[in-house]
């Protein structure tokens, strides 16, 4: 596997060998009214990375709500308030009913022995449907270093699984939006994480919003860290990984798009638009860690491909 005299060389290998068993030992809870669609993405995952997944339905979502003491979770959405810059559009009742769906879906984890969870919220599960919405829990989980994904996106929670347990960095899921005249790409998303440089560093500051594409629940506008690299990152099958890099020039503030945005500038966003491929999604982490990907490709049996 190494090619080396120097016993420290394999500490990058231990790491790798950590995340390949995190792999294998991680459960996923996957929010739609039915399997169909998605089993058999989860079924070539599970073969190739030993991971579980499991689906979850509607009503067992508004039980594990209604089961959670709303004095608790008012509790909560105080705090959560204090933390932020300022609120902006939600109610407090929107605010209420984000952080008692947070409690209810850490108890659904902690009951099936789950350490990720991502819900259809745009589909069979759609987000105004659900007793609240989940954006706020899956900011909480990926600070706390489990897997909070959106849309029920299935190869981008495996992406997150493998850098994020690798680098101890959050991911963030986002839609990609290409400037070729001034060679970026804005990144962004109503769901990331505060902690995007680690897990264990400081938060950045939010604003507590409404989700942009329906006007209705309570999600954060992190203000992510400006003048770092960035790994951009996604499956788009269990043995293939596509892969970039980018430099984050700022957060952008604009009613276009979702709430946290970044300005990524990038090596040719001309050749990436025009050879994009595998669906909206990318999945953002901070700092470079191609090579480390690259390293878990050989392991792990997945091509790594340079997307630019």
């Amino acid at each position: 596997v190494v090619a080396t005299s120097s016993y420290g060389d394999l500490d990058l290998y231990m790491r790798a060998f950590r995340t390949v068993h995190h792999l294998r030992k991680s459960k996923v809870l996957v929010g739609a009214a039915t399997p169909a669609g998605r089993q058999a993405t989860a079924d070539a995952f599970s073969r190739h990375f030993g991971t579980t997944f499991k689906f979850v339905t509607g009503p067992e979502f508004r039980a594990a709500f209604d089961a959670v003491d709303e004095r608790k979770a008012q509790k909560e959405a105080d705090e959560f308030v204090r933390g932020a810059l300022r609120v902006v559009e939600p109610t407090v009742r929107e605010i209420r009913n984000g952080l008692r769906f947070y409690l209810a879906l850490q108890e659904m984890l902690k009951q099936e022995k789950a350490n990720a969870i991502t819900i259809d919220c745009f589909g069979s599960l759609a987000a105004n449907t659900l007793p609240g919405y989940p954006c706020i829990a899956w900011s909480k989980f990926n600070d706390a270093g489990l897997y909070g994904v959106c849309e029920a996106d299935l190869a981008s929670t495996i992406t997150q699984m493998l850098v994020t347990s690798y680098a101890g960095v959050p991911g963030f899921v986002s839609d990609p939006v290409f400037d070729i005249s001034r060679n970026e790409v804005i990144h962004a998303h109503c769901v990331s994480a505060t902690k995007m440089k680690g897990i264990s560093g400081p938060s950045s500051p939010y604003i507590i919003r409404n989700h942009l594409e329906t006007n209705e629940g309570a999600v954060l506008q992190v203000l992510m860290p400006s003048g770092e690299t960035v790994t951009v990152a996604r499956f788009t099958e269990p043995t293939k990984l596509l892969v970039s890099t980018a430099e984050v020039t700022g957060t952008v503030d604009s009613d276009r798009g979702c709430r946290s945005q970044i300005r990524t500038r990038v090596d040719n966003a001309e050749k990436w638009l025009r050879n994009y491929t595998a669906g909206l999604h990318r999945v953002i982490f901070y700092g470079d860690h191609v090579a480390a990907i690259e390293r878990m490709g050989r392991l792990m049996g997945f091509e790594v491909v340079r997307e630019i």
